[in-house]
């Protein structure tokens, strides 16, 4: 604080100075500098970590949705699968991801999902094409800078963190497609009336008379299948298909999910050595049934110094296992995540006779 004294006739003048107590200006780290908030031209959004670890989710960059004004987060909905992310839209034919920087060493890869967020103690994202004067052309489309959780001076500190939760899918298929099979069998018989065919009977017998068959298969492609010897049964040579009286595909291939969440950290340091090490267990059931993702994860930093010399590490080590996905079957292109050989896709093709299961419980199908 500002102190005021009067000379006189004092020969010794021993002022005392008292702390001033004041707010600092907030400091952000921008590659290998730091600076005043108020100072920095370029567009900079700092995410709030205690707020986004509020939200149970396998990727830390899903967590950015909404966060940071300007940057838009994609995914399929698949469990594991990478994030998109678009930092003030599209500016080129090419690859349009960010440069992501984790503790300092830029990250080949959009894959993000090894890390557990947890062990974020911050994200930046530069938005500006001013960040190119650090790290180069690769910054065109944006930087995200991830630091991780380093030890703190004090006594070993143990954080358990455990969160669980539910993934709904969306209003569905089943809203909009027909359920009932003699339901479906009037929009048959109606577009083989109008084009002038003889409406099919291997299916639904008497157009004028319908009803749903006992077996749809084995079936001969004429008759009506009323009558099947199902000792003869044999997977997968000879198949004995019972007809359904309406299948709700959507409700037997989506279901609410469960998410898991584990955390375990262990914390602290001295004057000379810091330390910081976590382990996490994460689960996701996709809500589409037997799609799921795993993933094991530990993660470890410490810090020595002697005298001037600094020596620590960053280590990093994650098993992440997948199954199922939204994929097209017999589709050779992986971008075609929804085309016609999609899950989502089938679920709109198939006939509501046809069942889910064969009379020896193996899935069936449209044989």
């Amino acid at each position: 604080t500002t102190t005021a004294v009067t000379v006189g006739d004092q020969s010794v003048i021993s002022p005392v100075m008292m702390p001033d107590v004041t707010a600092l200006d907030e400091i952000v780290v921008t590659g290998y500098t730091a600076q005043r908030k108020a100072d920095i031209t370029g567009a900079v959004a700092i995410v709030d970590m205690d707020e986004t670890n509020q939200i149970t989710s396998v990727s830390v960059l899903s967590k950015l949705e909404g966060r940071a004004s300007g940057v838009t987060v994609g995914s399929n909905g698949q469990p594991g699968s990478y994030n998109t992310v678009r930092i003030r839209g599209i500016s080129s034919f090419t690859n349009n991801d960010p440069l992501y920087i984790v503790d300092g060493v830029p990250i080949e890869t959009r894959d993000m999902n090894y890390l557990n967020s947890n062990d974020i103690e911050s994200i930046q994202v530069l938005k500006d094409a001013s960040t190119a004067s650090v790290y180069g052309a690769r910054a065109n489309n944006g930087v995200i800078i991830i630091t991780t959780k380093k030890g703190q001076k004090g006594k070993a500190r143990l954080n358990v963190d455990v969160s669980m939760g539910v993934a709904n899918p969306s209003r569905g298929y089943d809203q909009i497609l027909i359920q009932d099979a003699l339901d479906y069998h009037e929009i048959v018989k109606r577009s083989h009336d109008n084009a002038g065919l003889d409406v099919p009977t291997n299916i639904y017998g008497d157009p004028n008379n319908p009803s749903v068959p006992n077996y749809i298969w084995p079936n001969d492609g004429v008759n009506q299948t009323m009558t099947v010897d199902e000792s003869l049964y044999s997977w997968p040579d000879y198949l004995i298909m019972e007809g359904s009286a309406g299948t709700d595909w959507w409700d037997e291939v989506f279901d609410p999910s469960l998410i898991q969440d584990y955390n375990i950290g262990l914390s602290g340091g001295t004057d000379n050595a810091l330390y910081n090490v976590s382990v996490q267990y994460y689960n996701q059931d996709g809500t589409m049934k037997h799609n799921y993702m795993d993933r094991y994860s530990i993660r470890a930093n410490s810090e020595f110094t002697y005298g001037r010399l600094t020596i620590g590490e960053n280590f990093s080590l994650a098993q992440i296992n997948t199954a199922g996905g939204l994929g097209n079957f017999g589709v050779s292109s992986s971008n075609a995540r929804m085309g016609e050989g999609s899950v989502v896709n089938n679920i709109i093709k198939a006939q509501p006779v046809i069942p889910v299961y064969d009379i020896d419980g193996y899935f069936a199908s449209g044989k």
